[in-house]
């Protein structure tokens, strides 16, 4: 796979009110020490997949790079890409660990919400053909959410509109420079 890290050059800043309430009006100010993760995923079955993500966490005044990743493999539909987006949230929110209390995992992806499940609710088993294709990258994200609900993390899993995802442009532009 290639890895870029900055691959924009500047970073997407996290519209405020997404770490104050969620698209489907979950409030967040309740929670404590809240880290705000939005990631996001493109897919070509030619070029294969990219996925970019970015997490600000609370009380760190520096400014956060924005990973993002590109792999050349088929991948049917953008869950894949989604997945990966939300395992390179997860990642970072576990090198980070101690500053951080909740935090919030946003994906525009409806299926991946459904599938990973979070703090609040288990992930549901795939319906389809393609779903049960991805069942390791989405046993991969559940656990990565588990190891960091034994940490005594509160992690949220929430749906985001394509029209507010900031990551969208990162994953995009990874894509073009794999191509």
């Amino acid at each position: 796979p290639h890895v870029a890290d900055n691959v924009s050059s500047s970073n997407p800043v996290c519209p405020s009110n997404l770490g104050r309430v969620c698209p489907d009006g979950t409030d967040l100010t309740q929670y404590s020490n809240l880290a705000v993760c939005i990631s996001d995923g493109s897919a070509d079955e030619e070029c294969g997949i990219a996925a970019a993500s970015i997490c600000i966490l609370p009380n760190d005044s520096s400014v956060w790079e924005d990973p993002a990743t590109a792999m050349k493999m088929y991948a049917r539909g953008s869950a894949t890409a989604e997945l990966v987006g939300m395992a390179l949230s997860l990642h970072t929110l576990l090198q980070n660990v101690s500053k951080f209390e909740t935090a919030v995992v946003y994906t525009d992806n409806a299926h991946c919400v459904r599938y990973t499940g979070d703090s609040t609710r288990c992930g549901m088993e795939p319906s389809s053909d393609d779903g049960w294709k991805l069942y390791p990258l989405i046993l991969y994200v559940r656990d990565q959410v588990l190891k960091l609900q034994n940490f005594g993390k509160c992690i949220l899993v929430k749906k985001l509109p394509k029209e507010q995802n900031v990551m969208d442009s990162i994953a995009k532009a990874c894509m073009r420079n794999e191509r």
